[in-house]
């Protein structure tokens, strides 16, 4: 089961693009800076012009503190230098870039209550064409901004509907925003913008605003592919023993794979299996997995159900995929989820991406669980293992349910192992919205875990060979 790490990280993601392709998350903003002391915000002309002599990317795009950012506890003074470098490089700056600043220069004149000043700034970074069906929308969210600085609560609820129909994660990292302007309207826009405004912010309030609704047996959202297309890494954690998350796991990998890049599936099944379920992927005989061991052992802890078979059979006619099984032998503990991580370390540089389905213990990016305050889990040591990659790179989502029904083990021994029907155990994730299932990037790591899928409710999937204990 999921369990509850809680990190509560301040920060709010500024997304924009000028053409149809979702932003970065290396265009992202720093909540707005808390007052300076006039006194010393200051710059050397030498300061200055060295500062305004760097490339765009050093100047605005180099988190936490370089360029620009070094002074943004001074807004006035760092308004300035923002104008100043837009004007210097207005003639090789591409229009992206050239928005984005005029973007946040719009955002310090709305922090410091200079409100005309940011709707000038704001309008200019209108996209002129922009679809309402395009998966990232900029435009609605510019004329929320811009509707809230007004006063003008009945456009600012207009677009917030606008705005909602985006089906891109960031999207909807934006939309976060706006409905902090809609819950305090008429509070100053540095503070309705970090979300300190009264009244604050619910957990389900949050959860709306973010999810984006998907189906397990529908290719994702174009705005949810090209955010997951994005990661080099994706780790899904699941309660073992459901057809719905297998099923939902051959999606995501559906979504990304194809003849033009590499794909690495790493299932938790025993590495000794490796050559059983290369035959399956080329025959797709079940008959074949029905002789293994891992699959006909009396320990059927939901790893070798009939969906997981299912899954199999689906990767097996999906382009340029290459299955591997992840468990070590004979590792426990420990052990077992530090030899997993550097399996996956040493298999993964060989491909564009790495989707891994595991128990969400294993998936987990942070030290501890509820029996061991000092376990490193898979995910945790497959990140620090990783340096070659960015922190943006490698994505975990936790699935969590409203009921489920599985089929797994409780115990060490085989008896321990049947079929359980769980409860409706209504959470804020369930009360957010009553759709079957939806994703969401986390503004924050909730649980160990940077995204969520939530499914209303699972059923038991059985081993695909049932023995008697």
């Amino acid at each position: 089961m999921g369990y509850n790490f809680v990190s509560t990280l301040l920060l709010i993601f500024f997304l924009w693009s000028c053409s149809h392709d979702p932003i970065r998350p290396d265009s992202r903003e720093l909540v707005e800076p808390t007052p300076p002391q006039e006194q010393k915000c200051q710059i050397s002309l030498e300061e200055r012009e060295a500062l305004l002599k760097l490339d765009y990317k050093a100047f605005d795009q180099t988190l936490p503190d370089g360029g620009w950012r070094k002074y943004q506890n001074c807004p006035r003074m760092t308004r300035d230098l923002i104008d100043a470098y837009t004007a210097a490089h207005l003639s090789i700056l591409e229009k992206r870039q050239r928005d984005i600043l005029i973007w946040h220069s719009g955002q310090i004149s709305g922090f410091l209550g200079d409100y005309s000043k940011a709707i000038s700034s704001m309008k200019q970074t209108l996209k002129e064409i922009e679809k309402p069906t395009d998966a990232f929308l900029w435009n609605p969210y510019v004329r929320a901004t811009i509707a809230f600085l007004s006063g003008d609560k009945s456009s600012l609820l207009l677009e917030r509907q606008n705005l909602s129909q985006g089906s891109s994660p960031f999207n909807h990292m934006n939309l976060r925003i706006v409905d902090s302007f809609v819950r305090c309207f008429g509070s100053p826009y540095k503070v309705a913008y970090s979300k300190t405004c009264e009244p604050k912010e619910t957990n389900i309030e949050r959860i709306r605003s973010l999810a984006v609704r998907i189906d397990s047996k529908e290719k994702f959202p174009s705005g949810v592919r090209e955010f997951l297309e994005e990661k080099k890494i994706i780790l899904i954690g699941e309660i073992h023993g459901t057809q719905e998350v297998p099923e939902l796991f051959g999606n995501i990998v559906a979504t990304i794979a194809s003849e033009k890049v590499k794909t690495l599936v790493v299932l938790e099944i025993n590495q000794t299996s490796q050559s059983a379920i290369d035959a399956f992927l080329k025959t797709r005989k079940d008959a074949i997995l029905a002789r293994d061991v891992f699959f006909s052992r009396k320990y059927q802890d939901g790893r070798s159900s009939k969906a997981m078979v299912g899954l199999l059979r689906r990767l097996s006619k999906l382009p340029n995929v290459t299955v591997l099984c992840l468990d070590p032998p004979i590792a426990v503990a420990q052990e077992r989820d530090t030899g997993m991580a550097s399996f996956i370390n040493s298999k993964m540089n060989s491909y564009d991406h790495t989707l891994i389905l595991s128990g969400n213990v294993h998936s987990s990016t942070v030290i501890g669980t509820p029996w061991d305050k000092n376990f490193r889990p898979m995910g945790y040591e497959l990140k620090s293992m990783a340096t070659n990659l960015n922190e943006d790179q490698i994505f975990n989502i936790l699935v969590r349910y409203e009921k489920v029904d599985s089929w797994n083990c409780q115990g060490v021994d085989a008896s321990s192992c049947f079929a359980r029907y769980g409860k409706k155990l209504p959470t804020d994730y369930s009360m957010a919205e009553n759709w079957n299932m939806y994703f969401l990037q986390e503004d924050a790591l909730k649980d160990g875990h940077l995204g969520t899928i939530f499914i209303r409710s699972t059923r038991v999937s059985f081993p695909l060979i049932r023995k008697k204990n």
